[in-house]
Parts: C-alpha cells; structure tokens; sequence
C-alpha cells in the first residue's frame, strides 16, 4: 500500500464519518466527558423561582392570572433582588384586571426586570415563512428590559448556549443572560455554556413558597433571580451535553453563571480542526517510512490520550472547546491500516517461516544423508526417530538394507554396538543441552572398532515439550590405530634415547680413566729436563698434554648433559655470597681473558643477597658463560658479570659481552644439545655446542629460567633468573626456604 493509497482510505473513512454524523456525535461525547471530569461551583449570585409542580398543584390553575406574578415581583423588590428576570411569555394580552396588576409591579419595580424575547418561525410549511421576534406586549416591554431566550442547538438537538444579542427591525435586542450578567456582547455572536458549571448547585425557592411567606427571602437581597417554569408537565425542557434534561431557567442561569465567571465556551471553529486533520495525514502517509508500522501504532496509542489531555486542559483553563473527533477517527483508521499491514505482514513472515523450515528440514535431511558421520535421532526410552546412510554402514559394515526409524535401540542395533551406545544415551538424556563425548571400543580380537562417540540431548516444544537424544558417531580405528602406533613409537625412541645417555654416560666414565692417564703421564714428561728429553719430544708431550684437558672437558660435558636427561643427579645445595663467587670466576678466566685482550669487569649488586643453590652448579653455569662470552668475542671487548635483585625478589645474574652476537632465528635453538649457531667459528673455537645446554638444564633444575638477548653483530646478554624463594637477605634465616627450594 502506498502513501497516497493510506491517505486516500483515510479520508475516505472521515468523510464517511462526516456525512453519517460521527463526527459531530463523537465531539458531543468528547465535550460531555470533559466537562464532567471536574465540576466547578456556582457564584451563588444567580437565583431560580422554580413554577414548579408543587406550585401548580398549590394554585391549581393554569396558566396563573397575571396578578400572581406581580405580587412575586413585588415579593422579591421588597428583599431587595438586584434584578428579576421572567422566562415566561408574556407576547399575548390576558384580561384586563391582571394585566394592569402586572403592569403596575413592573412600574413600582422601577426597570429592574428583564421580560424574554425569542426568535421563531412564522410558519412551518408556508413558501414565504419567515423568521419573527415574538416579545412582550408593549404595556409591559416599555417598563421592563426585553432579553433574547433562544437557545443554541446542534444537528442532535443538543444545547450547548444561547444567542446573543441581535438586531430586529432597527432595535438590538441583547441575550438574557447578557442582561443578568450585566455584560455586553457584539451582535450575532453565540454565548457557549460552560456546562463544567453545577447546575444541581444553583440556589432555587419554589414559588408558592415566596407567595405564601413560607419561604425566607432575605437572602435574595442583591441577587439576580430568574422565575421560570421547571416543571416537567410545562415542558420548558432543553437537552444538554450528556443527554441531561435541564430547564429552561436553569439553561439561562448557566449562560448568566458563565458570563460572571468569565467562562463563555469559545468553540475553535473549522480551521484548527482541518490544520491538525492536514498535519496528521502528512506525518502518517508522507513523513514517518512505512514499513515503521509498529512504531506507528506506538505513537498513535501516545496521541491519542495526548490530544484529549490538550482538549481537556484548553477547555478547563481557558474555556475553548477544541473538536478533536476528526483527529480520533483519523489515528484510528491509521491504527486500524497499520494493524492490519502487521497481520499481513505476520501471515507474509508465517508463511515464508514454514516455508523456510521446509527448506530447512530438507537440507538438514540432506546433510543427515551425505555426513560421513553416523547420526541416529532417538527418545530418551532408546526408540529410534532417525539413522543416517553413514551410520547403518558403521554399525553394520554394510549398505544400508532398512530404515531404523521406530524400533529399538537394543533390538535393532548388534549387541556389541548397543552396550556401548545404551550408556551414552542414558547419560545425555539426564543432562540437558550437554554432550556426552566418548570413546568406545566395539567387538573384540581382529574385529574390534574403535568409534568417537557424541550424545546431546535436546528439549523439543512443538508439539508439546519432549526430548530427543542425538548420537553422533564416527570410526576412528585407523586413528586409534595410529595412535597405538605412535605410542609404541614414542616409547621406543624415549628407550633408545635412554640408551644413547646411557651409552654416553658409560662411554664417558670409561674414556676419564685413560686421559686422566695420558694427562698425568704427559705432565710428568714434561717436567723432565733437556738431559732426559729432547726439546722436541718435550713440546709434543705439552700438545698432547693440552689435546687431553680439552678432550676431558667435552667429556665432562658428556656426563652432565646425560645426568641432566636422565635427571640422575641431585642438588648440593647451600646459601652463598653470588657477588663472592662472581669475583671468583673473574679470577678463574683472569690469565686467559689476558692473553686474548679481554677486559671482564663485575657489576654487582650493593644489596644483592645471597643464594640458596647448588654453588658448584652455579659455578659451572657462570664459568659456561664467561667462556662463550670469551671465545666470541674480538680483541679489546668488554665482557660485565652483573648481579640484579629485581622488585618481584628474582635475582637476575647476567653476563653481557659486545662481541658477534646470535642471528634472531637461531635463539630458539642455541639452548639444546651440540647446537652451534654458526659452524665455522664452533671449528675455530674447542667445544661440543654443550655450554648453554647445560646452563639451561641446571637453571631449570633450580626452578629458574635463562633467558637470552642477543642482535648480530652488537653482542649478547644471558640472564638467568632464580626464583625468589632462592633468595635471601643477609640476615634471613633459611630454614623455611630451603625446605620450599
């Protein structure tokens, strides 16, 4: 639907309600309820002389001799009534006698009392009728104001004021009211009744009452009094907003009340009406998108008790009367056209929903029969909703044969398969939304099957709550067999890397004994003088002599790489100076770093505390570290031993040299065993590619860490870290942290 389409059924709707009378009848309704919400009181200054039926059945005649009401006036001019107004016609002579009573009442009243006039219809079905004023006769309209009675009344036949003042034949003739209230008015204007007004508050005496001295009158000095009929029988009746019957008085002391209080109804007439119809179809039709049409509704619904709250505070406050049916009719039918676009497009959704699941259940039937996977749909009771091609082959190495849907699991499936599957069913079905994930081995011997099993349990509400069980299975023999095979595998090579250390290590122990023989031997003959061997023999035997402390010290190697695998060794530990032992190794490695040009220098820690480990290993480690630091570095480098105790109590020893440094890619690697980052200078230099492995393997012994930094060319720095249990102040007692290290 577009928005010219909206806005066309719109006004469509409102014409409708136009031509029919809705409009009008719903603004009446409107105006009653505002109305009635809150009351307001009477000034107390406008009186009703009600004829009422019990002055009718009091006098017994009607209509009553003239005389009757010139002995009220005078009644009520003695009590000193400001004004009286009579709503009686008096258009016709009556007899003589009680005409001229009458006459002389108003003559001693002095011009105080107000006589109707109304504007009528001079025939009902004659072609030249004519509108005419019917007034007092002149005996008594020359002493007397004449005041205007018509009433107001819409295409209901409900009053909602009177007329004001008109002109006829040259004279003004002002409305009753006006007269009562002493106000003035411009010449045809209407005189809206602020029907807010309690009527059933206005002071009233009955008017056999006043004629019989019954009633006490003293209160009626200053005040206006209106005498009229209010009896039922005399038909004086108006219908009022509400369909409420009121009198003729009544009506004409609510104008008066109006009037007093400053609360004539000032109706806002057509053009307010039509700029708020105008607004309304603009902003519905043409500003606000349309495919927003729940936000649409939500603003009608906030509109339309919006625009009666406006009404209500426009007519209480300031006595406008605003028509706000139009507008009602106009939201509604807004309403009505988004509701109704909502519950096609409900039905649109609806249908492309079953549509989609359609599609849906078609492609995961689809997926279900292509899936390698088996997958069997079953109730928790173990009854068989579905099983895929995948998983018939699984269970029964075969082709599929016949559909599983309807029998049981236990019956339909080989025992084997079903006491493995039966468990994972019945574990799922307890757990709602979880998966029971297992391995199960199905048959035995040469036959056995290894499959992955998976059960999921979901809760189902379409017709009706119930649960379904998915199993999810798929053959993993070959990986399981694989798997086996790598665990055979792997233990072989951890048996065969066992043997190599222990190879090692027993190879190592048997080559000590004989080069600690050829050293010593070799020492020995090189202490021997010219006399006893030749020069030439004495430098081969310090070759030789050399050639073994190096082979000695790869071997050495040998044996701490082997306990460190085999985790054959334990540690010595104690509590030492680590500045101490720095200075030591500085002293160690003084003749060599001197006769290759090295500088070694030690920045210690002022506070650093002392360390609780294996000091020989620790030893060993520095000594490692101060001889790669030596081997790869140039004349005249610097080499720093530092000692840091880092704020998380780690005790950080470093060794830095600014010699070639590590390629970045070849980091990870230079802690494992015989790795050397560059194969040429490892031929220029002794060792095995031992050095760091060994410090790795006997910091992690201590629970620590190295850790290394290192740019090509700029040099390298290996920290090792020792946990901060290992590390004591001065005066710490190392009783609890020992047993912690």
């Amino acid at each position: 639907m577009t928005r010219i389409q909206t806005a066309l059924i719109v006004l469509a709707c409102l014409a409708i309600a136009v031509v029919s009378g809705l409009v009008v009848t719903l603004d009446g309704l409107f105006d009653t309820y505002r109305f009635g919400i809150a009351k307001r009181p009477v000034t107390g200054d406008v009186v009703i002389v009600e004829i009422d039926a019990k002055s009718l059945e009091k006098i017994g005649i009607w209509p009553w001799p003239r005389r009757l009401h010139g002995e009220l006036l005078d009644r009520l001019t003695q009590a000193g009534a400001g004004q009286v107004a009579f709503d009686i016609d008096f258009s016709q002579a009556s007899d003589p006698e009680n005409d001229a009573a009458f006459e002389a009442a108003l003559r001693r009243a002095g011009g105080a009392t107000i006589l109707p006039a109304f504007l009528q219809l001079n025939s009902i079905g004659a072609a030249d009728r004519q509108v005419v004023l019917t007034k007092p006769i002149a005996r008594f309209g020359d002493l007397a104001w004449t005041g205007l009675v018509n009433a107001d009344v819409d295409s209901r036949g409900i009053v909602r004021g009177v007329f004001s003042s008109i002109k006829y034949d040259g004279d003004y003739y002002p409305a009753f009211a006006e007269l009562l209230a002493g106000s003035t008015s411009s010449e045809n204007r209407r005189i809206g009744i602020d029907f807010s007004i309690d009527a059933r508050s206005l002071p009233s005496f009955s008017y056999a009452d006043i004629l019989s001295g019954s009633a006490d009158i003293t209160a009626l000095a200053g005040k206006t009094v209106i005498v009229g009929a209010t009896a039922i029988e005399l038909r004086d009746q108006v219908t009022i907003p509400g369909y409420a019957i009121l009198s003729g008085p009544a009506l004409q002391a609510l104008a008066t009340e109006s009037l007093i209080q400053g609360r004539v109804v000032r109706f806002s007439g057509r053009i307010p009406q039509i700029a708020g119809l105008v607004a309304i179809i603009l902003f519905f039709s043409f500003a606000m998108p349309i495919p927003d049409w729940r936000r649409k509704r939500g603003r009608i619904l906030l509109l339309l008790p919006a625009i009666e709250i406006i009404a209500f505070l426009l007519q209480h406050q300031f006595s406008v009367s605003l028509p706000t049916a139009a507008w009602h009719l106009a939201l509604l039918a807004y309403y009505s056209l988004a509701t109704i676009r909502e519950l096609n497009m409900r039905a649109l959704a609806a249908a492309l929903a079953r549509a989609r699941s359609q599609d849906t259940e078609q492609i995961l039937a689809q997926i279900m029969d292509d899936s390698f996977d088996g997958v069997i749909i079953a109730e928790p009771d173990g009854n068989i909703l579905a099983c895929n091609p995948a998983g018939y082959r699984i269970i029964f190495d075969a082709p599929p044969v016949e559909d599983l849907a309807g029998c049981q699991l236990a019956d339909a499936l080989p025992t084997a398969f079903a006491e493995a599957v039966l468990p994972a069913l019945e574990e799922a079905a307890k757990r709602s939304g979880s998966a029971a994930v297992r391995e199960v081995e199905v048959g035995n011997g040469e036959a056995v099957k290894y499959v992955e099993l998976t059960a999921t349990r979901s809760d189902l509400t379409g017709d009706g709550p119930h649960a379904i069980v998915t199993l999810t299975f798929r053959n993993v023999t070959a990986r399981r067999q694989a798997e086996l095979l790598a665990q055979v595998s792997a233990r072989e090579a951890i048996a065969a890397n066992q043997a190599k250390s222990n190879f090692l290590a027993s190879i190592s122990h048997e080559l000590r004994t004989p080069l600690n023989a050829i050293i010593g031997f070799s020492e020995f003959i090189t202490t021997m003088g010219p006399e006893q061997m030749p020069d030439e023999y004495l430098e081969y035997c310090q070759h030789i002599n050399e050639s073994g402390h190096s082979l000695l010290a790869i071997v050495n190697e040998l044996i701490d790489i082997s306990r460190i695998e085999t985790g054959s060794y334990q540690l010595d530990e104690e509590r030492f100076d680590v500045n101490g032992l720095c200075s030591t190794i500085v002293q160690t490695v003084a003749g060599w770093a001197q006769a290759q040009g090295r500088h070694i220098a030690i920045k210690p820690d002022q506070d650093a505390p002392q360390l609780y480990a294996d000091m020989r290993l620790v030893r060993q480690m520095l000594l490692n570290l101060v001889s790669n630091a030596l081997k790869f570095t140039d004349n005249g480098d610097r080499i720093e031993i530092r000692t840091v105790l880092l704020p998380s109590g780690i005790l950080e020893i470093a060794v830095a040299d600014n010699g070639i440094g590590i390629d970045a890619d070849a980091l990870d690697d230079v802690t494992k065993p015989f790795f050397q980052a560059d194969a040429d200078l490892a031929r220029n230099n002794d060792g095995a590619g031992l050095g760091l492995a060994i410090v790795n393997g006997y910091i992690g012994a201590h629970g620590g860490r190295v850790m290394i930094d290192s740019t090509k060319g700029a040099g390298t720095t290996v920290r090792l870290h020792f946990p901060a249990e290992r590390v004591f102040l001065p005066d710490q007692v190392p009783a609890e942290k020992s047993a912690a290290a």
